[in-house]
């Protein structure tokens, strides 16, 4: 997949505020090939932050994590304008991962989750999509808009809060 599309996206997004996303928060990272967003975003936004459970060859400008998702979570105070998370692809780690991510997601914006779409039931595998895309049916469609794109095999969702759509600042209620 190409993962230039989430970098052109996080890059180009505003938030309720006027202002453009600063900060993202990786939850697995590929670094074969530079084909990770956050190294795709390494000299495009003010704070990365990555985290995996295996080293990393990572540009100096990405604070790299060497732990768990939930060891992360439970240590860090900051927020952020956007989140990948393609960490661990059993269901259960990646509704953790997201209900975590909720928590640490800035008003405005936007978690990008992995995987949610695989286009074979091969791709269920634990090291392809695993069965992550079975959070799709508890995500509360009142309080999150969400589209799932059928990119490349695996797929992928964006998910924003409702309570977070721009509008909302300007209208007259």
């Amino acid at each position: 997949m190409d993962m230039s599309i989430i970098a052109n996206i996080i890059t180009g997004s505003v938030k309720q505020n006027g202002s453009k996303f600063t900060s993202y928060l990786e939850l697995g990272i590929d670094d074969k090939n530079q084909k990770s967003p956050c190294i795709l975003l390494s000299n495009r936004i003010k704070r990365i932050v990555g985290v995996d459970i295996n080293p990393k060859s990572l540009p100096s400008s990405i604070e790299f994590n060497l732990c768990t998702t939930d060891e992360f979570f439970s240590s860090t105070t900051e927020t952020f304008d956007a989140i990948f998370i393609d960490a661990d692809h059993r269901g259960q780690s990646v509704s953790k991962d997201l209900e975590n991510s909720l928590k640490v997601l800035n008003k405005g914006g936007l978690i990008f989750i992995h995987d949610l779409d695989p286009s074979e039931k091969i791709y269920e595998a634990p090291e392809w999509c695993g069965d992550g895309y079975k959070i799709l049916d508890s995500i509360d469609s009142n309080m999150y808009n969400y589209i799932v794109l059928p990119f490349d095999t695996p797929g992928i969702a964006i998910l924003q809060r409702k309570e977070d759509l721009r509008y909302k600042e300007w209208r007259i209620v």
